[in-house]
């Protein structure tokens, strides 16, 4: 039988994101899993070897990794409402971000079986996630993008449909064995406009951000530009290509709050008007050089109302 999805309170997942943020700089996923790593012995004396930790094996030294306890079981668990997760996975996120601390923490929540102790708690559950609100997923079909000579810096682009509510996530994989390409998204009014005076920029209220790769570089960096305007220079990641594959995923949360992930990896985060979410493309293009680039398994996320 499958076991089920446990609910965490709101209030919950912010002491938990405060903790590992105060003990780790960066993805905040990739902070839990070095918090785990870092309490295995109590890991262990709590018998918490889950499913998704088939075994804490003694030739890695103990140590758990990325496809043990996956980053898209910590995203749904604190990123994703509404917040959700297996027992024991809840259980092992309030060890990694509590150490020795997490008893009381846990029990002030949860009950010996794993349930939520009250239900008071169970209400503030219910009122944050908003059962009034929908999450829907869809597909949409392969796109091939190259260079699109009757557009501002040979752009290629599509819009994401939004019929009613708001985009929470798009996730697609890129392929492309171009040297020079940029792919990313515009966000914008539901009026906004796509283009500017000769290029994506605009000076209406948007946000572009997309990763690239230069000439002679294997490195793939982060640009982003709110109103037309460069926000900082481009910002290096570790991220790489896996045979001239990379998957991308923007979310947004339920404060706004935009990520850009790159091979499940968070290379950037920030707070977007709410404004801005009326309009979203997916745009490919190379500044003017030419290049080809296979866009599949597009997924898209909603919140409808």
């Amino acid at each position: 039988m499958k076991k089920k999805a446990i609910p965490l309170p709101v209030e919950l997942v912010q002491e938990l994101k405060k903790k590992i943020e105060e003990s780790y700089s960066g993805d905040i996923t990739k902070g839990f899993l070095f918090c785990l790593n870092r309490n295995i012995e109590i890991l262990k004396r709590e018998g918490i070897v889950y499913d998704h930790v088939i075994q804490i094996k003694e030739l890695k030294n103990g140590v758990i990794e990325q496809g043990d306890f996956t980053k898209d079981i910590i995203k749904n668990a604190i990123m994703r409402e509404p917040f959700q997760g297996k027992k024991k996975v809840i259980k092992a996120l309030i060890i990694a971000a509590f150490n020795e601390n997490w008893e009381n923490v846990y029990n002030k929540y949860y009950n010996q079986d794993g349930d939520l102790v009250d239900s008071e708690i169970l209400g503030k559950v219910i009122k944050k996630a908003d059962p009034q609100k929908v999450i829907k997923t869809t597909n949409l079909e392969n796109w091939k993008a190259s260079a699109n000579f009757s557009t501002p810096q040979w752009a290629n682009y599509v819009k994401i449909p939004i019929e009613r509510g708001f985009v929470k996530r798009v996730k697609c994989k890129i392929i492309t064995t171009s040297e020079y390409y940029r792919f990313g998204f515009k966000l914008s009014r539901e009026n906004g406009k796509l283009f500017g005076d000769g290029s994506i920029q605009s000076m209406d209220n948007n946000f572009v951000i997309h990763y690239g790769k230069n000439f002679l570089s294997d490195e793939l960096f982060i640009t982003t530009y709110h109103n037309g305007i460069l926000q900082r220079p481009d910002k290096y990641t570790n991220a790489k290509p896996s045979n001239n594959r990379v998957v991308i995923e923007l979310f947004i949360d339920n404060e706004n709050l935009l990520y850009l992930f790159l091979n499940e990896n968070e290379v950037f985060k920030f707070l977007i008007n709410k404004e801005i979410r009326g309009q979203i493309y997916m745009l490919a293009w190379a500044d003017g050089n030419e290049f080809q680039m296979s866009v599949e398994n597009i997924e898209i996320e909603y919140e409808i109302e």
